[in-house]
């Protein structure tokens, strides 16, 4: 059958307040063996809600992948749109004010949500990677023949024709118009490793892959969501990775027979979306709150490194559904802004004290 260890990770921009202002998202779903990260688009409006609501209906598994980019067009003038439509609404409700008329003003010259996409869904029984992708949002595959990349900007890269990352990616509007084009990823699942990284981690591991492509195995080692922010805060130094960053990773073992194995996945609720039983109604609402039949916190359970959740571990539960994206709580947001905002004034006020030590 072989085997897939999987490993998320996701970082706000080094700018933001918070993760619930993070415009990437990432989503997984083990029993259909889907996975999909997502860039909104900075230009445009709400872009956030945009990335989420594609990475959760890619992983619902409800639009057969052969036919997600034409179906795709029906599901987002519709669905997709009146949910983003009703989110936008909702945060607009909470405003008031000068705010307000800033939201307004800027939804006049951006009226829509855009964002990247990039989704795959793995066959351990065909052994088979087959993909969508839109933008710059990327895919790469890390074997013992090499390495290659896809995305929309170049199809299928190697050392010597790397992608070029800039400013002004295809992308899918909350609307439906498709700027730009999808492209098809069929690959043959072989061991090794695959990353769908948004354009933010993309660009930095290009340029480490076309060193080495031991990079691979270093970025696998990554045990948790502190190291992931140190080497962000490391390679942003070095003016890199200054983007919100979202990256999954899976290992390929195709002589175990493990299945599908969440070694890390990073918690929140605002952002990510973990499914680890098919949903009986794909259409339904997400869950307002994480819920988790384990004693621990959905984080204790999912983020212990020794304490792998696989398939078969549970076989025998009603359901182990860990966190969902597309309904930022107003609340929430509001809350993480106002830390954030403390952390910005209690900071200014430490680096004046200093100065004024130093001056004496």
């Amino acid at each position: 059958m072989g085997s897939v260890r999987v490993k998320a990770f996701i970082l706000q921009n080094s700018n933001c307040t918070g993760i619930a202002s993070c415009e990437d998202s990432l989503a997984v779903s083990v029993p259909k063996g889907r996975f999909a990260v997502a860039d909104g688009v900075t230009n445009s409006y709400h872009p956030e809600f945009m990335a989420q609501l594609l990475c959760r209906r890619f992983v619902d598994g409800a639009l057969n992948i052969n036919d997600w980019d034409h179906s795709m067009q029906n599901v987002i003038s519709n669905d997709i749109h009146n949910q983003w439509s009703s989110q936008v609404e909702e945060y607009e409700s909470g405003l008031s004010g000068r705010r307000l008329n800033h939201a307004i003003e800027k939804r006049k010259n951006l009226p829509v949500g855009l964002s990247t996409f990039a989704g795959i869904e793995v066959d351990l029984n065909n052994k088979r990677i087959c993909g969508k992708i839109l933008g710059d949002s990327t895919l790469f595959y890390v074997t013992k023949q090499g390495w290659r990349a896809f995305c929309s900007n170049i199809i299928d890269c190697t050392d010597n024709v790397p992608v070029q990352y800039d400013n002004h990616p295809s992308c899918v509007s909350a609307d439906g118009v498709v700027i730009g084009h999808w492209i098809d990823v069929d690959l043959p699942l072989q061991d090794g490793y695959v990353f769908l990284m948004t354009d933010g981690c993309a660009e930095w591991f290009q340029s480490e892959l076309r060193n080495s492509t031991e990079i691979a195995d270093r970025v696998w080692s990554i045990p948790d969501h502190e190291a992931f922010a140190e080497l962000a805060a490391s390679s942003r130094k070095n003016l890199q990775m200054d983007d919100d960053l979202s990256m999954i990773i899976l290992k390929i073992d195709l002589q175990s027979a493990s299945g599908f194995v969440i070694d890390y996945f990073d918690s929140f609720s605002q952002v990510t979306f973990l499914s680890l039983q098919d949903q009986v109604n794909p259409n339904e609402e997400p869950l307002d709150e994480c819920t988790c039949l384990a004693d621990s916190s959905p984080e204790e359970a999912l983020q212990d490194e020794n304490d792998h959740i696989s398939e078969s571990d549970i076989a025998d539960e009603e359901y182990f559904e860990a966190t969902v994206a597309c309904e930022v709580s107003m609340d929430d947001t509001q809350r993480e802004a106002d830390l954030g905002l403390k952390h910005g004034i209690r900071n200014l006020f430490h680096n004046i004290y200093l100065r004024f030590i130093k001056s004496k």
